[in-house]
């Protein structure tokens, strides 16, 4: 039986690499819209995994995601007090673990990737409205009671890394997180998203 032990814990420092990478990725998407451009929504996504590789193409992942979606409306003008301004925030915060396999040899410049796990996600969202007095022209605000939600969800990620050096890559990657096994709602709310990751030896 201690054979056996010791057998598989070699086997399994043979297949482990001692190989980390660390990635920090940032997107931004903005988009403004209404008669005269006077609406935005901004969604900003800070994202950073952990990868410990077992062989030269299969790591399993740890994974962070926080973003930030504003939507910001301006309302038309009209005489006596009025909301003049609604905003809509929603954070997110997002911790994965799942399995990420490489689709290319080890020693390629290019390397895409695929992951996929699970994912707990918890998401806050918070409204204000501002309210114009056009008698006075003083502003004031009210904000609702934040709401959270929490879900448990799945994640599918497809990433491309361009490797400079022997410990340096640009990675640009696309994420998608939908409940569990429900694949028909995998494009319901997908993040794009560019950085760089740091190989350790």
């Amino acid at each position: 039986m201690k054979v056996g032990a010791i057998g598989l814990l070699f086997l399994f420092s043979q297949t482990c690499f001692a190989v980390f990478e660390l990635s920090g990725e940032y997107g931004l998407q903005r988009n403004v819209f209404g008669a005269n451009q006077e609406n935005e929504v901004e969604n900003t996504t800070y994202t950073g995994s952990f990868a410990w590789y077992l062989t030269s193409t299969t790591a399993i992942e740890f994974n962070y995601v926080q973003s930030t979606n504003m939507n910001t409306q301006n309302l038309p003008d009209r005489a006596g007090d009025f909301v003049s301004q609604i905003i809509s925030e929603v954070s997110t915060e997002i911790l994965g673990i799942g399995i990420r396999q490489v689709l290319a040899s080890s020693k390629s410049s290019f390397k895409p990737m695929i992951s996929i796990g699970a994912a707990k996600e918890l998401s806050e969202f918070n409204t204000t409205y501002r309210l114009f007095d056009s008698d006075s022209g003083t502003t004031s605000e009210i904000s609702e009671n934040p709401v959270e939600i929490q879900e448990d969800n799945a994640f599918v990620t497809f990433a491309i890394a361009i490797e400079f050096s022997k410990h340096l890559s640009l990675r640009g990657s696309v994420s998608s997180y939908f409940p569990a096994f429900e694949f028909d709602q995998w494009d319901r709310d997908l993040r794009y998203s560019a950085g760089i990751s740091i190989l350790f030896f």
